[in-house]
């Protein structure tokens, strides 16, 4: 649970950078149900069957996402691709 100093950017830096672990330890360990849930939504809600999911993942404060998987060579061939958002 974040207090709303961590949320506002108020709080101390040591209070932020606890914040930022106790968030990415939590991300990484529900990982594999948070991919399957978005699954299940995207399935439920679009009618379309998600079988690759691929996340950005990024943890500072107000921060912009530049680095994203479908920005890799790998993906240059693919015409579309669905992009779900998670708050």
């Amino acid at each position: 649970m974040q207090s709303e100093d961590t949320i506002t950017g108020a709080a101390s830096p040591h209070v932020i950078v606890d914040s930022t672990y106790r968030l990415a330890k939590g991300f990484s360990q529900s990982r594999v149900e948070f991919i399957n849930d978005i699954k299940t939504s995207v399935k439920a809600q679009a009618s379309i069957e998600a079988n690759d999911v691929y996340t950005c993942r990024t943890l500072a404060q107000n921060d912009t996402i530049v680095e994203c998987p479908l920005s890799e060579a790998r993906f240059s061939d693919r015409t579309e691709f669905l992009v779900a958002v998670h708050n």
